[in-house]
C-alpha cells in the first residue's frame, strides 16, 4: 500500500548495510523489516548505492523512519545514543536504567514483540572527561583493547591515569586506563508508537524489579520527549496482604485486559504490584479504576460484569521528575490534591451544592472544575447502595477535565503513523479492523477520556468515516452546547480576541478556538458530535451558515426552526474535527464532508446572520447548488421573536379584559333600571361594528404591506380587539349566549387575537431574517467568495460545468423571496409562474377559519333537521375536523396554499347576514364547495397546477396574482437587497427615493423582460443619498465577453 510519493535516502556504509539486512535472530525478521514496522514505512537497503531508501505515505512516517534508522546505526556504532534534554520528540520515551548482562537480548526481543526500538541512551553533560568522574558513576570500559564497550561501575577514582571498575558482565573488579573509559548510558530510549512504548516500558521495569527490587525509577519513572511536556510516566500500586491480598489473585486478568483498554494506558501485574504506564491523564483514570475496584471487592460487592456500566473517580497524579534528563537529583514537585468535584443541579433557578450521595444513579448533573462545566452522569459502581462505603455515587465519570494541546497531538501523529496521510481518513474504517472498532464505551463498563484507544493494533482519533458517516447532533445537544458556552463566557474561559472582539452576549470564532478545540482535543481530537455520539447518527438535516454569526444567535435560530421529524443535524463546526486539518478532504467539493452529509439529509436549513448574506460565501452557494440539483427542501432559520410570549399573551389578555369590561358595563347599567333601550343598543352595535371593520382593515393593510414593526400596527390590533370585544359583548347582552354565533366567538376570541399578534411578531423577525439573507448578495452565485481562492474557483467551475447556474440563481432568488425553496414550490413556479411570497401563512386567519367551521358545525346541528338534509351536520363536522386536525399536519410549504383555499368560506357570509339562506344554501356550501376546498387543500399547489388550464389559474388566483397572466419566474436580481461592489458587467443608474418607491415588483419584471436584463434595486430607502438601480445582461456569456448594459437602457 506504500507509494513513492514520499521518498527519502539515508546514506549508509557497507557494514551498516549488512547490519540492516542481517536477521535479528533465528526465524526472526531482518533489522530493516523490524525498523520499518516501528516507523510504519518501507525500508529497502541498496548495497550498490550505499543508501537505505525509505518509502512512506506521509512525511511524518518518512521522518520517523529516517529517525529510527539513524538512531539504530548510532547505537550500534557508539553503544548507545545521545539525547538532547532541551528538545522534544513525540516518538521516543526515556527510562532510567541500570545495565544488565542480558540487555541486548532483551532489547532485541522487545523489538520483535512490541515493534519498538530499544537502545541505551544518555544526555550530554559537563562531566564527559574520565578524569572528572567520581566513584559509583556508571561508565563504559573497553577491556583488552577490544572494539566493543561494556557497561561498568567506577569503583575507584583516577590514580595516575588508571581506575578500578566493576564490569556488569564480569565477576570481579579490573583496572583499566583512562583512555579506555567513557561515560556510561544510564537510560534506555524506547522509540515507537505510544502504546507499544508503554508496553515495552512496563516489560523493562518488570525485568529490572525482578533483578533488583530496590531500584528507583523515580516517582513516575520516565519521561516522554513530547510536546505535551513532562507528562509521561508510570503509576505503581502495591497491594499488601492485609489489604485484601486476594484482590489481585482474583481479578488480575480483568485488570490487565479491561483497565488497559479503558484508560488508554499499558497495565501489568507484577506479583503484588500493578503498574500503569502512559500519559498523566490516562494514568489517573487507571488509578481511579483500581481504587474503586478494590473498594467494591472489600465490601463484598459484585465486580462489574460486561453488561454493566460505571464511571470513575479520578485523581491527578504527581508530576514527573526532571533529574533523569539532567543526570542529577531534582527537587520533587509536591503531590497535588485529590481531584475535587463540585456537583451542581442541572435544573432549577439556584445551583446548590450537593453531596454526591444525595443523587441517584443516572441523575443528570453538572460538574464544576477549574471554572469549566461539563455534563456528567452518576452511575452506581456496585449493585446496591450499601455495597460500597459511599454507595458508589462518588465513582463519577468526569469529562470536564480539559487538557489544552496543540494541533499536532499524539493521537493525530499515531493515525498518520498507522494508516498514512490524511487522505485515507475518507476510508479509515473500510478495513475489518476499523469497522469492528467503533468509538464507543467498552462493554466492560469503563468509559473515560481519552475516547481514542487501540483495538487490534489500530489507533483511532476523532475522525471516523468522515466521507461516508457524518457525525450529526440532536436538538438536545445544541441546547446543551449553548448552555455550556454561556457558562464558559460568564466564567472567563472564552475571552474576546482581536479577531473576535465579541460582546459577552454573543461570540463566534472564539468559541471554536477557546472551547471546542480544547475540549475535543482532550477527548482524542474527535468532532464535538462524535464526542457525544461515538457510534454516529444518520444525518437528516443539513445546516448551512456563513461563519459570521454569533453562537447564541445560531443556536437560537436552529432550535427555533428545527423541523418536525428531524432527528439529527449536521453543521460543520460541530460535526467536523476542529483540531485536525481536513483541507485534503475538501479538495474536491463533490467528495467533501459537506456534500456527503447533504446527500444523506432530506432537508437544508439556512442560518442567516446580521453581518452579510450567507450566499456571499462560496461554500454556502455550493451547498445551495447541491440542494437544488438533488431536490432538497431548503428552509430559512428564524430567531425567536424577542419577548414573544409576554407580548402575545398581553394581546390575548387585552381582548379578555375588554370583553369583561364591556359586559360588566352593560349588565351594571341595567341592574336596577333599564338604562339602555334596544334602539340605543342597536346604534352602539352598529358603531362598534363599523369601528371593528375599520380597525381590522387598517391592521390587515399594515400587515400585508410589511409594516409589522410599526407602532401603528400594534395600536390597530389593540383597537381591533377592543372594538370587536365591545361588539361581541353587546350582541351577547341582546341575544344571550344561547346563540351559536355568540358562544363560539366568546371562547375563541382570545385565541384569534393571540394568533394575530403572533403573526405580527413573526413578521418582524421574518423581515429581519430576509434582509440578512440579501445583505451584500449581488444576485449571482458566481460573485460569492471564500477565504481560500482555490476553493472558490473549484466551486464556480463545478457549478458552471453543470449548466445549472441560472437555475440555482433562480432557486436562491425564490429562497430570498419566500424564505424556503422546496421541490414542490419550484415545480409550482415553473407551471404557474411567479407567485410572490408563497411561504407565509397567517395564524390569525387560521384561527378565524377554525372559529367559522366550529360555529357552522354547531349551527347546522341545531337547524339542519329538515328531511333530506340531516347529512349536513355530519358533513360540516367532518370538514371542521379536517381543518382543525389536518392543517397542522401538512408540510410547511403547503400550509400557505391550504390556508388560501379557505377563501371559499366567503360564500357563507350572505347566509350569516340573512341575505340568502335555507337548507339548499348549506347543501351547496358544505356539500360541494366545502369538499372541493378540502380536496384542493390536500392536493397541494403542485398537483393543482397540473390540472390543464384551470389548475394554474386557480393557483395564481389564490396567491393574489392575475389568474389570466403567467408572470415570468423569479429572477435572481430583483430581490438582491443592499448591493455589494458592482461587477464589471453591471451598469448602474442613480435614482431618487421616489423613483425607488415607484419601482414595484410588476414594473421590475416587465423591465427585465423588455430590456433583457436582470435588475437589482437597492430598496433600503431609509438611508440618505442617491439610490442605485443596477442591471446585468440576462443572456449567457463568459465574463470577458459579457457587456454591461448602458445606463440609458436602464
Amino acid at each position: 500500500d506504500y507509494s513513492a510519493e514520499v521518498l527519502a535516502q539515508v546514506p549508509i556504509q557497507g557494514w551498516q548495510a549488512e547490519l540492516l539486512n542481517s536477521k535479528i535472530g533465528y526465524d526472526a525478521p531482518s533489522w530493516a523489516m523490524a525498523l520499518a514496522s516501528v516507523a510504519d514505512a518501507k525500508i529497502d537497503v541498496n548495497f550498490n548505492e550505499a543508501q537505505a531508501t525509505v518509502e512512506a505515505i506521509t512525511a511524518m512516517a518518512r521522518r520517523r523512519a529516517e529517525f529510527v534508522i539513524t538512531k539504530f546505526l548510532e547505537s550500534r556504532e557508539f553503544g548507545g545514543i545521545m539525547v538532547d534534554g532541551t528538545r522534544r520528540h513525540s516518538f521516543m520515551t526515556l527510562l532510567k536504567w541500570k545495565p544488565q548482562p542480558s540487555d541486548r537480548d532483551l532489547f532485541q526481543n522487545l523489538t520483535i514483540s512490541e515493534e519498538v526500538l530499544v537502545v541505551p541512551a544518555r544526555v550530554h553533560s559537563d562531566q564527559e572527561e574520565a578524569e572528572s568522574m567520581s566513584k559509583g558513576a556508571l561508565v563504559e570500559v573497553r577491556a583488552n583493547d577490544r572494539a566493543d564497550w561494556q557497561p561498568a561501575i567506577l569503583m575507584q577514582e583516577n590514580v595516575q591515569g588508571r581506575v578500578w571498575v566493576f564490569p556488569v558482565q564480569a565477576q570481579q573488579q579490573m583496572e583499566v586506563e583512562l583512555s579506555n573509559l567513557r561515560p556510561g548510558f544510564d537510560m534506555v530510549a524506547i522509540i515507537g508508537e505510544k502504546m507499544s512504548r508503554a508496553r515495552a516500558q512496563l516489560a523493562l521495569m518488570s525485568r529490572m524489579w525482578k533483578a533488583e527490587k530496590v531500584f528507583d525509577f523515580g516517582r513516575l519513572s520516565a519521561l516522554e520527549l513530547s510536546e505535551d511536556g513532562y507528562d509521561w510516566g508510570t503509576y505503581r500500586r502495591f497491594f499488601k496482604e492485609s489489604d485484601h491480598g486476594d484482590f489481585l489473585y482474583t481479578h488480575s486478568s480483568l485488570i490487565e485486559k479491561v483497565v488497559s483498554k479503558a484508560s488508554g494506558s499499558a497495565v501489568a501485574v507484577l506479583n503484588s504490584m500493578v503498574m500503569c504506564t502512559g500519559a498523566r491523564w490516562e494514568r489517573s483514570c487507571a488509578a481511579g479504576m483500581l481504587e474503586d475496584l478494590q473498594k467494591a471487592h472489600a465490601n463484598n460487592a459484585e465486580i462489574l460484569r460486561e453488561d454493566r456500566q460505571c464511571s470513575l473517580r479520578l485523581r491527578v497524579g504527581r508530576q514527573s521528575i526532571l533529574h533523569v534528563l539532567h543526570r542529577r537529583p531534582g527537587e520533587i514537585l509536591p503531590e497535588e490534591e485529590e481531584f475535587k468535584v463540585l456537583i451542581l443541579r442541572s435544573q432549577g433557578s439556584k445551583e446548590a451544592q450537593r453531596e454526591a450521595i444525595a443523587y441517584k444513579a443516572g441523575s443528570p448533573v453538572e460538574v464544576l472544575h477549574n471554572g469549566r462545566r461539563q455534563c456528567a452522569a452518576i452511575r452506581f459502581l456496585a449493585r446496591g447502595a450499601d455495597a460500597a462505603g459511599d454507595g458508589g455515587t462518588r465513582a463519577l465519570r468526569d469529562i470536564a477535565k480539559i487538557k489544552v494541546v496543540n494541533k499536532e497531538r499524539l493521537q493525530t501523529e499515531e493515525l498518520e503513523q498507522e494508516r498514512g496521510s490524511s487522505d485515507i481518513l475518507r476510508s479509515a474504517s473500510e478495513s475489518p479492523v476499523h469497522r469492528n472498532a467503533e468509538l464507543r464505551p467498552l462493554p466492560t463498563a469503563w468509559c473515560c477520556l481519552p475516547l481514542s484507544f487501540r483495538v487490534e493494533g489500530s489507533v483511532f482519533c476523532g475522525i471516523f468515516r468522515l466521507s461516508e458517516l457524518q457525525m450529526p447532533f440532536v436538538e438536545q445537544d445544541l441546547k446543551q452546547f449553548r448552555r455550556l458556552v454561556r457558562h464558559a463566557v460568564a466564567e472567563g474561559v472564552i475571552k474576546p480576541t482581536d479577531r473576535d472582539p465579541f460582546d459577552t452576549a454573543d461570540c463566534r470564532d472564539s468559541v471554536n478556538m477557546q472551547y471546542i478545540q480544547p475540549v475535543t482535543a482532550a477527548a482524542g481530537n474527535p468532532s464535538w458530535a462524535l464526542m457525544l455520539h461515538p457510534a454516529g447518527l444518520k444525518c437528516d438535516l443539513f445546516i448551512t451558515h456563513g461563519w459570521a454569526e454569533g453562537v447564541f444567535e445560531f443556536v437560537d435560530q436552529v432550535v427555533n426552526s428545527w423541523p418536525s421529524g428531524a432527528k439529527a443535524a449536521y453543521v460543520c463546526f460541530l460535526s467536523n474535527p476542529q483540531n485536525l486539518d481536513i483541507a485534503e478532504l475538501i479538495g474536491s467539493p463533490e467528495e467533501s464532508p459537506f456534500a456527503k452529509a447533504l446527500g444523506s439529509a432530506s432537508r437544508v436549513l439556512a442560518a442567516p446572520n446580521h453581518h452579510q448574506s450567507i450566499y456571499t460565501r462560496a461554500w454556502c452557494v455550493f451547498e445551495a447548488y447541491l440542494a437544488y440539483t438533488w431536490g432538497k427542501s431548503i428552509y430559512t432559520a428564524t430567531s425567536p421573536p424577542a419577548h414573544f410570549w409576554p407580548m402575545s399573551l398581553r394581546t390575548a389578555s387585552w381582548s379578555v379584559l375588554m370583553l369583561g369590561v364591556c359586559s360588566c358595563t352593560l349588565v351594571h347599567g341595567n341592574r336596577n333600571s333599564e338604562l339602555w333601550d334596544w334602539g340605543q343598543i342597536s346604534v352602539v352595535m352598529d358603531a362598534l361594528g363599523g369601528l371593528t371593520v375599520i380597525s381590522g382593515c387598517c391592521f390587515a393593510y399594515l400587515m400585508v404591506t410589511g409594516r409589522h414593526h410599526w407602532k401603528a400596527t400594534e395600536a390597530a390590533l389593540f383597537a381591533f380587539s377592543a372594538f370587536f370585544a365591545g361588539r361581541l359583548a353587546t350582541n351577547i347582552f341582546r341575544e344571550s349566549l344561547q346563540t351559536v354565533f355568540n358562544f363560539v366567538p366568546l371562547v375563541t376570541t382570545p385565541f384569534v387575537f393571540w394568533a394575530m399578534e403572533c403573526d405580527r411578531l413573526l413578521g418582524i423577525e421574518a423581515a429581519k431574517q430576509a434582509k440578512q439573507l440579501r445583505e451584500g448578495f449581488t444576485g449571482h452565485i458566481r460573485d460569492a467568495t471564500t477565504s481560500n481562492p482555490a476553493d472558490g474557483e473549484r466551486i464556480r467551475n463545478t457549478i458552471e460545468q453543470s449548466g445549472a447556474e441560472t437555475a440555482v440563481n433562480e432557486a436562491v432568488a425564490v429562497l430570498l423571496r419566500m424564505s424556503l425553496s422546496t421541490p414542490e414550490l419550484r415545480l409550482v413556479t415553473s407551471l404557474a409562474g411567479s407567485l410572490g411570497n408563497a411561504s407565509n401563512w397567517s395564524r390569525g386567519i387560521f384561527a378565524i377559519v377554525v372559529t367559522v367551521w366550529v360555529s357552522a358545525a354547531f349551527n347546522s346541528a341545531l337547524w339542519r333537521i329538515e328531511p333530506g338534509f340531516q347529512w349536513i351536520p355530519f358533513a360540516v363536522a367532518a370538514e371542521a375536523l379536517i381543518v382543525v386536525i389536518g392543517f397542522p399536519l401538512l408540510p410547511r410549504d403547503r400550509r400557505p396554499f391550504a390556508e388560501r383555499t379557505q377563501w371559499g368560506l366567503l360564500l357563507s357570509i350572505p347566509g350569516y347576514l340573512g341575505i340568502i339562506g335555507g337548507p339548499w344554501h348549506d347543501a351547496i356550501l358544505y356539500g360541494i364547495v366545502g369538499p372541493l376546498m378540502m380536496l384542493v387543500a390536500l392536493a397541494g399547489p403542485s398537483r393543482t397546477s397540473r390540472v390543464p388550464v384551470l389548475g394554474p389559474m386557480l393557483v395564481r388566483a389564490l396567491f393574489g396574482r392575475n389568474p389570466f397572466k403567467c408572470s415570468v419566474p423569479d429572477r435572481p436580481g430583483a430581490f438582491a437587497g443592499q448591493l455589494a461592489k458592482p461587477a464589471d458587467d453591471i451598469g448602474m443608474l442613480e435614482v431618487g427615493e421616489s423613483e425607488v418607491k415607484a419601482l414595484t415588483e410588476e414594473i421590475v419584471e416587465e423591465v427585465e423582460k423588455q430590456a433583457n436584463v436582470y435588475l437589482f434595486v437597492r430598496d433600503d430607502v431609509s438611508q440618505p443619498g442617491p439610490h442605485a438601480v443596477l442591471g446585468r445582461t440576462a443572456f449567457e456569456a463568459s465574463p470577458d465577453t459579457r457587456p454591461a448594459p448602458p445606463a440609458e437602457s436602464l
